[in-house]
């Protein structure tokens, strides 16, 4: 009798071990059943956000340093390095630079362009502007903006740089005072 109540205790053991695992994979089964439409949902967002993004393109921050892009360059005869640097000063402004340092015996400007945050557009964009003594004007553009790629940005800021130097050495005289 000892031996059956002992094989009935164990019984019961395994009968409740059964029980504790059925339930849990009953559980399981009842989260994973629950679980598989909100799975699908997330999938189908995440399939659409990202064939919005191909579609649509992405834009992110770029950066382009001083230095990077090949400079815009140009001649002017040397006597006429002044006159050309004064003029750089009025057609920065009008393209919206504002000179930060300006040295006459040098013939060198160095001016920031105020800051817009749209996509295609650039922040913190700073010409430099020098005329050499023999008479080389060299102008750099340089900046960060938000853009669909490092190589539109490098572009539009190449495009900046000549259409600057263009504008410079097109400028008028500046009246006499």
């Amino acid at each position: 009798m000892k031996g059956s109540i002992a094989r009935h205790g164990a019984f019961e053991e395994i009968a409740a071990t059964l029980r504790f695992f059925t339930r849990r994979a009953d559980d399981a089964r009842d989260r994973a059943l629950t679980m598989r439409p909100m799975s699908s949902n997330i999938r189908a967002l995440l399939s659409m956000s990202l064939l919005t993004l191909a579609l649509g393109g992405c834009y992110g921050n770029y950066l382009t340093r001083p230095g990077t892009l090949p400079v815009a360059s140009g001649h002017v005869a040397p006597d006429q390095r002044v006159a050309l640097w004064q003029r750089a000063i009025g057609v920065l402004l009008d393209q919206g630079y504002v000179p930060q340092v300006l040295n006459e015996a040098a013939c060198f400007i160095s001016a920031k362009q105020r800051d817009d945050l749209s996509p295609g557009t650039t922040t913190g964009a700073i010409a430099i502007v020098t005329v050499t003594p023999d008479g080389v004007v060299r102008v750099q553009v340089s900046g960060a903006g938000v853009y669909q790629s490092q190589s539109d940005l490098d572009a539009d800021l190449t495009k900046r740089q000549n259409d600057l130097l263009a504008a410079i050495l097109a400028a008028p005289p500046p009246p006499k005072s």
